[in-house]
């Protein structure tokens, strides 16, 4: 049975602190706008969403709020961040290269800032679940730096970044799509530079 956030869990304040300030100096709230308008131009009516890697849930509110969310991480202070943020919504921990949910269950997962941090054998096993879970017409939004050494900004960021598996835009575009269809695939800067893909299961 996946694990749920629960009250009596240790809290990590100044953990979940830091994850936080880092995640706001490398451009978080701009980019929360950003992916909230992203997401509400593909996603119509009501559904059901998997935030893979959803941390302390700070991209939560770059989705409908008609929409049902889930939040899974492996890391028990970061769910604890999030109940703490989010009370009211669902939060399990477990892998993105398990997960613990039911075939064709989701109309929409995200992964945000999560594919540096997997291997790339590990990326595209969590790409094979997202699949799995995801429904026929179901998508994926999938968001994350990549390595530009060109970009001195982008170089100091990636010194102070705990990820471990940085790729190159052509590396994380040739990984996902040898598991999904990608359907739309955007670049930007923001100190960072960024790869934003649509994905869907391949027909």
């Amino acid at each position: 049975m996946p694990k749920t956030a629960d009250k009596n869990m240790g809290s990590h304040p100044l953990k979940n602190w830091a994850y936080e300030l880092a995640q706001r100096f490398s451009g978080s709230e701009e980019l929360q706008k950003i992916f909230h308008q992203e997401i509400l131009s593909h996603s119509a009516g009501r559904g059901l969403v998997l935030d893979v890697g959803g941390g302390t849930g700070l991209y939560r509110l770059t989705c409908p709020p008609a929409w049902k969310y889930q939040s899974l991480d492996c890391d028990r202070a970061k769910i604890y961040g999030f109940k703490q943020r989010h009370p009211q919504e669902r939060a399990i921990q477990g892998s993105a290269t398990h997960l613990p949910m039911a075939d064709k269950t989701f109309d929409l997962c995200l992964m945000i800032f999560i594919a540096h941090h997997l291997s790339p054998a590990d990326l595209q096993a969590a790409l094979r679940e997202i699949t799995r879970v995801l429904r026929q017409n179901g998508r994926l939004f999938l968001a994350d730096p990549v390595w530009n050494p060109a970009n001195w900004r982008g170089r100091c960021l990636w010194a102070l970044d705990q990820g471990a598996y940085k790729k190159t835009a052509a590396e994380l575009s040739g990984l996902i799509g040898g598991i999904m269809e990608i359907v739309e695939e955007r670049s930007m800067r923001i100190l960072h530079d960024y790869k934003f893909f649509w994905c869907r299961r391949r027909t």
